[in-house]
Formats: structure tokens, C-alpha cells, sequence
């Protein structure tokens, strides 16, 4: 069985979804309101004039790490009886979170950037609450990257414009 990891990675797949989830973090950041989404805005603001395209770079990082973290829901989804990935992941949405997080901690652990570090601390649980209000965008996201159980791949049209950030 071809993995989650190879799907996502996989060159048709990788760019596009890299572009997508970059879109899809900075329309959900740019919805936040209250003090919670100054700090985003303010936080990813920052990251943008000291390091373009840093954004960019740790999706492209965080990747096959994330697609690592499903790997284990994404084998559950093929053994399930619902034909939709992205269904699936909506159902499951605090695993989805748990495993973007796990892999942002982890990645943040391994870095030698003290700015890094206390920004990510500083903001861990305002991501975290993003990420769950994120979860059907997400499963959209990701679902229309990988082919549907019955062997008929997304309804491309349906997804043709993906979702904003309040769907």
C-alpha cells in the first residue's frame, strides 16, 4: 500500500500542496481576531521581514513529518468505511492537531534559533486553537491530494477553489 508520505511527497502532489498550505496558514492567521489574532498577525508579520519566504521553507520542512504523523490515521481511513479523506480527517480533527503539533514541537526542539524557540512558546497556544478552528480547510486541503478510497481521486471541480478559512 502506497503510503501517505509517498502521496504527499509525491512530485504531482508536493509543490501545489506546499502553495496551498502556505495560502491556507496566511488566510487562517489573517481571519484571527481579538488579541489572539494580533499576536498571529503581529508574529507572522515579523517572521516575513526578517526571513522571506520562511513561511515557505517550513512547510516544506514540516511536511513529510506531518504526513509521517497521519501516516497512522491515513492507514485507519483505508480500513474504514467512509470513502473521503477529507471527511475522515474532519471526524478526527483532535489527532490532526495533535500531529501537526507533535511535529511542530519537535521541530522547534531541534532548532538552535533562540527567537524561534520563544516566539513558538510564546504563540504554541494560539497556533493550537487555529489549527482546531483550521480542521475543515485542512481536511479539504489534504484530501484533495489524495485519491478517494473507490479509486476515483477528489472531485477536482468541487475543490477547484478550495476552501477559505471559513469553511
Amino acid at each position: 500500500m502506497t503510503t501517505l508520505v509517498d502521496i504527499l511527497g509525491a512530485p504531482r502532489h508536493r509543490a501545489a500542496l506546499i502553495t496551498e498550505a502556505v495560502s491556507l496558514i496566511e488566510a487562517q492567521v489573517a481571519s484571527s481576531r481579538g488579541l489572539k489574532g494580533v499576536g498571529l498577525r503581529a508574529g507572522l508579520a515579523m517572521l516575513r521581514a526578517a526571513r522571506p519566504g520562511l513561511l515557505t521553507r517550513a512547510v516544506e520542512r514540516l511536511l513529510p513529518d506531518f504526513a509521517q504523523a497521519l501516516e497512522p490515521l491515513y492507514r485507519r481511513f483505508r480500513e474504514s468505511p467512509t470513502t473521503d479523506f477529507s471527511v475522515f480527517l474532519q471526524q478526527h480533527g483532535t489527532e490532526v492537531v495533535h500531529a501537526a503539533m507533535t511535529t511542530a514541537d519537535a521541530r522547534v526542539a531541534r532548532s538552535s534559533h533562540a527567537s524561534l524557540n520563544s516566539g513558538y512558546a510564546r504563540l504554541r497556544g494560539a497556533i493550537e486553537a487555529e489549527l482546531r478552528a483550521a480542521i475543515p480547510a485542512i481536511g479539504h486541503l489534504l484530501g484533495r491530494h489524495v485519491s478517494q478510497k473507490n479509486g476515483t481521486g477528489p472531485d477536482r471541480a468541487k475543490h477547484a477553489r478550495g476552501p477559505g478559512p471559513w469553511e
